[in-house]
Formats: structure tokens, sequence, C-alpha cells
């Protein structure tokens, strides 16, 4: 029947206390109703070190259970229990547990339970025979609240349903089976069923072991059923893993240990350690340059795998010919490479190749070392000084109101091959703008007008070295300047080092003036296969751009079809945009309108079919008597 638990507490008390027990109100306010068959789970203080969370409980308190052994009991009231073994007629249920504990129901107290493991009452709690020692079984937690299925108690006695765990060697290849057994606690008359499903521990379905599930079925008089889960085989090193099995939806039977932990014992060697050789590192005329070594793991492991590294001098010096450094890495699980960076100096001698040393050590347990010793070999490349300097301007404004900003990235490269001295890089504020802002690279120092002002920009570097480098420009346009006017702007760059191709020595990006609420529209339209054959399909794209600034409104497309193909279809138009098209297999005029288009750009497809009545005139007659259509 359905029980209303409003009033109703949990009281305990320590295996020996005789004073007064702790208290914890199920339901406060009620109703608290809980049907047959069903659970109530209060969760009590938690204890420390704890791995999961209980699911929601339905009450909680604050009492301390974790000790080996206790006395808790169930009151239909709240009235606080006292002394060692109470009598109320009020106490529903009474629970001793552990070797120690003072008072019990029946003949004997409750196995105790540990952090680990939990005391249960068989056939899923539909045993209360008032004898604590039979009445319950410990077993790994299962907690269940109001919401976890219900219990059919109606049956009388149905065993309990347990399963083992399973420890396996992996192996190298193919599978091996990890064979899992569930047990019922006792015969049964009737027939069991329990469904069984694998899950992920630290193993992995599908790369460490396989699922599996589905139903066991005992008939009567049936204890046992196998479970059988395949493990793969690996060359993985790695730590050993796990992987549950579950069960549930149990018929006749209660499910007093829902879990089977499977263990796959690792038996792969450790992988070796090894580290490159690098027999041509440039050396650079100035500044640094990285050369890089990588160190290789012989084969990906499962475990973390770390080694230190150190440089040292072979006939290159630290500090003069490279920095020295040294460290500690890391290769997670699956890594296999790692790499060292090591700073090298460059300098304007001429003088023999140099070398220095990477040494490994102190290799972590997981991995061994085959080969400790990396070098490098520093080449010389010096040569008497040339640079090939190049600029380019650009900026995104094709067109620009008056008193609007234009940004310009001006990109510098030194392109070698060895630095640039006393590089310069000039700009003039052009005619009807304003200089507003620049922001130069690291290392360039530049001179410029104030902001609003009008004059040349200067930037300057001692030593550019090969590379390149980006500087930010703004400009605003007057007011009061013209529509159609166009401003262009030139960088120039330049140095003391000799230029192998002044060609590329300059750069104009130029941006139309328009008036505010204008639209620059522009169209593209493209065709493939090109060429095509007669009485081939066609495909046009047709690209429509809005340049800005504003918005354009009451847009018109239009397209008339050649004379020499027929409409076939076009694609469903940008929203916002209706077509009208020729009839399929004719000939005419495609007209595409919108109310308005922002600054984007939208595209059109459409497709015909070349005529087969052309003949080859103003075509390429080829092979196979077909010819090929040329498209304007």
């Amino acid at each position: 029947m359905t029980v209303d638990l409003s009033g109703y507490s949990i009281q305990e008390v320590s295996d020996t206390g005789t004073g007064t027990w702790a208290t914890t109100p199920i339901c406060s306010s009620g109703p608290c109703l809980i049907n047959p068959g069903k659970y109530f789970l209060v969760q009590e203080a938690a204890g420390a070190g704890g791995t999961q969370n209980l699911p929601t409980p339905d009450a909680t308190g604050t009492i301390n259970l974790s000790g080996p052994a206790a006395k808790v009991a169930l009151v239909s009231n709240t009235t606080t229990l006292t002394g060692g073994c109470p009598t109320s007629s009020a106490i529903l249920d009474l629970v001793g547990y552990g070797a120690t504990a003072s008072c019990f129901e029946g003949i004997g107290r409750a196995p105790a339970p540990s952090n680990t493991t939990a005391d249960f009452r068989k056939s899923g709690g539909c045993v209360d025979t008032n004898d604590n020692s039979t009445d319950f079984v410990v077993a790994a937690p299962d907690p269940r609240n109001s919401s976890s299925a219900a219990n059919d108690c109606t049956t009388g006695f149905r065993p309990d349903i347990t399963i083992n765990d399973v420890t396996v060697t992996e192996g190298d290849s193919g599978t091996i089976n990890a064979s899992f057994t569930v047990t019922l606690s006792a015969s049964s008359t009737q027939t069991v069923t329990v469904a069984y499903a694998t899950a992920d521990g630290t193993a992995t379905a599908g790369a460490d072991y396989q699922s599996n599930s589905g139903t066991l079925t005992f008939n009567p008089g049936v204890t046992t059923q196998p479970v059988t889960v395949l493990v793969n085989g690996d060359t993985l090193d790695e730590v050993n893993e796990t992987f549950f099995v579950n069960l549930s939806n149990a018929t006749n039977a209660a499910i007093l240990d829902p879990q089977g932990l499977g263990t796959i014992t690792d038996n792969d060697p450790k992988p070796s350690l090894s580290i490159n050789d690098l027999p041509n590192i440039t050396e650079g005329d100035s500044g640094t340059s990285t050369a890089t070594f990588t160190v290789r793991l012989s084969a990906a492991s499962g475990q973390t795998v770390t080694v230190n590294y150190a440089t040292a001098d072979g006939t290159a010096t630290a500090g003069s010919d490279y920095v020295a450094t040294n460290g500690t890495l890391t290769f997670n699980p699956g890594d296999t490479t790692k790499s060292i960076a090591v700073t090298i100096n460059g300098d304007t001698s001429v003088e023999p190749d140099e070398t220095f040393i990477v040494n490994l050590s102190s290799v972590s347990a997981t991995a061994t070392i085959s080969d400790s010793q990396g070098q490098g070999t520093i080449k010389n490349d010096d040569v008497a000084p040339s640079a090939d300097l190049s600029i380019s301007k650009t900026t995104p404004s094709v067109v620009v109101v008056p008193g609007n900003n234009i940004t310009y990235t001006i990109t510098a490269t030194n392109n070698g091959p060895t630095s640039a001295a006393n590089t310069a890089v000039a700009d003039t504020v052009p005619p009807n703008t304003t200089f507003q802002s620049i922001t130069p690279p690291a290392g360039w120092t530049c001179i410029t007008p104030v902001a609003g002002g009008t004059g040349p920009i200067n930037c300057s570097r001692g030593s550019f070295p090969v590379g390149s480098q980006n500087f930010v420009l703004t400009i605003k346009v007057n007011s009061g300047a013209s529509p159609s006017t166009a401003i262009s702007n030139t960088a120039t760059i330049s140095s003391d080092t000799p230029d192998t191709d002044n060609s590329n020595n300059s750069s104009t990006a130029t941006t139309n003036v328009v008036a505010a609420g204008s639209a620059d529209l522009s169209v593209i339209k493209t065709d493939s296969p090109d060429p095509v054959a007669i009485g081939n399909d066609l495909a046009y794209t047709i690209a429509l751009t809005n340049n800005g600034p504003a918005s354009a409104t009451n847009i018109t497309v239009s397209d008339n079809l050649p004379a020499q193909v027929t409409f076939r279809s076009i694609a469903a138009p940008p929203p916002g945009w209706t077509c009208i098209t020729p009839a399929v297999g004719t000939n005419g005029s495609i007209t595409c309108t919108a109310p308005s288009l922002a600054v984007a750009t939208v595209t059109f497809s459409v497709v015909v079919r070349v005529n087969t009545h052309l003949g080859c005139r103003r075509y390429r007659y080829f092979q196979y008597g077909q010819c090929e259509y040329y498209h304007d």
C-alpha cells in the first residue's frame, strides 16, 4: 500500500551509544507518498574522499554514518530516541550493523559495510524477517531514489543477482574473452531474466574492448549464466584499464550487485626514445634563428613519458654561437614526437662550420632511451650583404564617403639574402585627406604629422631582417572632397644595403570618393565548362557585388541569353530576390529583382543548353563528330 512519510524521521546513534540519537526529519511538510515497491533516498553527511555523487536524494540530513558500526532506526515521528536500545512503538524498523552494534533486530547484526560497499536488504528490499543478520547482505553501492524503477515484492521470495569481476591480459592482436558470471543467490521456481550492457571505465569501447549487451534468462533451477566481452589486443604500452558490465531490469529477482568490473592487464614493452641530428643549420647574419630537434618515441604509449634534455658545446660555444637550453619533454598518451628548439645566434663572421650537442637523460619509468645524443651543425653562410626589399599597400575600401576613414595595410618585406641596414618606409598624406594614425610593427620608429594634419610619414629601423612586417595607416577623407575624386596613396621602401630589385620598392592603393547614400554595384559572369560541346549544358554563375557604402535599392539584374542556347534552369535565388525566366527549352531574357541589397555579394546560378543544330561554323570541330562552342 502507499505510505505517507510525513512526520517520519531517520535516527542514528553509534554502535555502543546510550544517549540521545541524531535525527533527520524525512518530510516536515507532507504529503510525501511512497508507493508499493518504490524507494525513498535519504542523503546524510558526505564522507571524505568520495568519487561519485548520489542520485538526487528525496530528503537530506547531516547525520555522519561513516563508522563501520552503528544503529539506525526509521521512526514514525520526529521525537528524539534515547538509550542504547529504545523500544518505542514509533520505531517502524531498526538496523544494527557492524560487529559491535549493541542493539539489532533478531538474533544477529547486519554485516558491516565499508567505504566501497553497502548493506542491502535482500530481494531488492522485499525481505524483512525482523532479523538483521539474515535480512541484509553487503554488496557494491547501488543507491535508489523515488525515481528508480519499482520493485514488485508481491511474488514472495526472489533471489538476488550478482556479477563477478574479471581480469584478463590483453594480447598484441586479435581478441580474447573476458568471461563474467552472473549468479542467482538461490535457485528459483520462476524464470528469471536480467539485462546486461557494457560501459567504459578507463577503457574505451571499440578501441580497448567490444561493447556487448543483451538479456540473460535463468530457467527454473539454473543459478548461473555467462557474459562474454571481447577484449582487443594491441601493442600500445599503457596502464591497466577497466570497463564495466552493468545489470538492469531484472524480473522475478532483485539485483544485488549491478556492476561487474573488467580489468585489462597490459602486456606491451616500453617504447624507446631517440633524437635526430641537424647537419645543416643556417646561421644567419644577425639576430637569432631556431634549430628544432625532434625527439621520437619508437611507438605510441598509453602512458605519460618524460625525459630531460640539455645542450652542450662541441666546437660551437654557448652564448656566442647558440643559446644554451635545458628542460623536460612530456609525451602524453598517443604522442610520438616532441620538439626541442635551440636558438642560433647569427653573425657576419666567416668561420668554419661549428657543432653543439643536445643530450637526453633521466627518462621516466615508462620508456627507455635508444639514442641519447643529437648533434647540430651550424653552417657558415656569410656573404656580401644585399637585400631585396619590396613593399605592398592594400585597403579593403573600394569606395569611401567624404568624412570617413581609409585604412591601409602596408607590408614591408626583406626577401634577403641579408638584413637591410637603416631601412626606411616613406609615405605622404594624399590630397583631400588628413593623417589619423599609424601603427608600426615592433622595431620600427615613425615620425608623422599630428592627427588631422598633412605631410610626410617616415618610419625607420636600424636593421631589417629577412621577413615581412605590417604597418596599419589610417587617413580621413576631407568632408568637402568631391565625389569621383580618386584618393591615391603611395608607400616606398629603401635601405643602405644594396637592393637587387628596385622595381618592387613602391606600391600605390587607390580609393574612389562617392557620395553618401550611393552604392557602387559590380557584376561578374563566369561559365563552365568552357569550351562546351553542342547539345550539352553550360552553367553560368552571376556574382553581383554592392561595394557600398550604402545599401542599393530596387535592384534589377538582367541577362539576355545568347541565341545559340536555350534556358534550362535557375537555382533558387538569394533571399529577397525574385527571378523571371524564359520557359524551359526556349530563349529569352532572365530578370531578377530585389527591393534592396546591403554591402555584400549575391550569386545566381543559371543552366542553359547549347543548341544541337549549329553545325561547326564558328566552332572548333573535333573527333567523334562533335563541335565545341566558345561563348564570348
